[in-house]
């Protein structure tokens, strides 16, 4: 079968499986390979479509039963989670966690009329708090062992105030984010400067590889302190 032709079918039974809230098992391997543009409209994948339907990350249970497992009975908390996709997935592996955001973002695209808050409750996949990140580690970060953001908006402060708030709050927690490096689409460059990389631990270093992400998009799991 032509190999665009197969990404797309497996993806359209992907997005049956997250329309019902469901985490996907897996993603395929060419998702980071192939780059379909609309043009080719016989097999085109809209990315947006996905971000709209679940998150910017590509959550699976490849990878998220593996962090559940690291994080283990510490209580988490994870802060700008958006529809909570991600707590979704690691509270049903057992994971202690409670997902806040401040619901202030805005949507990544005109075309979908929603320009500031989620206000229909039915897209959440989790219960999220309505909650400022920073306000948020005041009231949870204390208990917590580790604190997860993915995907923080671009060029927004909002993750080097959290970083500092954490040490502030819980020196001994530790933060697991996920998105792009220095210079790439997530928070901005005085989180980066700050960010304390813990680079020697082998059972977090070998699930940063089952991470997948869409061609042209380099997420990365990172630990910092």
């Amino acid at each position: 079968m032509n190999k665009k032709k197969q990404l797309y079918e497996d993806m359209q039974k992907i997005r049956a499986v997250l329309l019902e809230k469901e985490i996907p098992v897996k993603y395929p391997e060419s998702i980071s390979e192939i780059l379909l543009s609309p043009f080719e409209s016989e097999y085109y994948i809209d990315r947006f479509d996905f971000i709209n339907i679940s998150s910017f990350c590509l959550v699976s249970q490849q990878w998220a039963a593996p962090l559940a497992k690291y994080i283990g009975p510490k209580k988490c908390l994870e802060i700008m989670a958006g529809k909570g996709v991600l707590s979704k997935a690691l509270n049903a592996l057992g994971v202690n966690i409670k997902a806040t955001d401040d619901f202030t973002w805005k949507w990544h695209r005109s075309v979908d009329n929603k320009n500031g808050r989620i206000v229909n409750l039915s897209e959440l996949w989790f219960h999220v708090e309505n909650l400022d990140c920073v306000e948020s580690i005041i009231k949870y970060g204390k208990e917590a062992g580790y604190i997860i953001c993915c995907c923080p908006p671009y060029q927004s402060d909002s993750l080097y105030r959290s970083l500092l708030a954490m040490r502030e709050v819980n020196p001994e927690c530790r933060l697991i984010y996920i998105g792009e490096d220095k210079n790439g689409c997530h928070a901005e460059e005085n989180f980066f400067n700050e960010a304390k990389y813990i680079q020697n631990d082998e059972e977090f270093n070998n699930i940063k590889s089952l991470l997948q992400s869409w061609k042209g998009i380099y997420d990365r799991l990172f630990l910092v302190e």
